[in-house]
């Protein structure tokens, strides 16, 4: 085992039916876990996002943002997790910093988030879970026709999976 896609492939080999997490009451196997990994993954090959891209997840504790953050890593992307609880002016400033190529929005967050994309011209696309607006492409949709299958590139050790902004306030 080497990295998290790693660890996913070996639970879903290993403990294909078992339980990986429970969303909203229902039980997520190790192996649908896997799958829908995979599907994110390939959608976001297919929009053009692979290593080295920074993916930034603006979402609430979900099943998404499991599936995101780890299919932007089998793509060979930096998964960038956004605190929701940030002014649109901070999330803003870590999209630019970061130079976020796809931001995925949760429907809860996306009034902020919204916000945050006025004049940022480093995010190219936006992914949404739950949110019907213009320019904006649902994960779902994506997922269900995600483009080809494809090896995931090679995951080297000191290979950048996350970039976190934290507060900075522990000293």
């Amino acid at each position: 085992m080497r990295n998290l896609i790693d660890l996913l492939n070996r639970s879903a080999d290993q403990f294909g039916d078992g339980v990986a997490a429970i969303y909203r009451g229902d039980p997520v196997s190790f192996a649908n876990l896997r799958e829908m990994v995979e599907r994110f993954s390939r959608a976001l090959r297919a929009i053009g996002i692979g290593p080295g891209d920074r993916v930034a997840l603006v979402m609430p504790n979900c099943l998404h943002s499991i599936v995101c953050y780890l299919g932007a890593i089998r793509a060979g992307a930096i998964a960038v997790p956004v605190n929701i609880r940030l002014k649109p002016e901070e999330t803003r400033f870590i999209l630019g910093d970061v130079g976020a190529r796809v931001l995925v929005a949760h429907e809860r967050t996306w009034p902020a988030v919204s916000d945050a994309l006025e004049g940022l011209e480093s995010v190219k696309q936006v992914l949404s879970i739950g949110v019907e607006a213009e320019g904006v492409a649902e994960v779902e949709a994506l997922m269900a026709d995600p483009g080809p299958a494809f090896e995931p590139p090679e995951i080297a050790p000191g290979d950048v999976a996350a970039i976190i902004y934290t507060s900075g306030t522990t000293g």
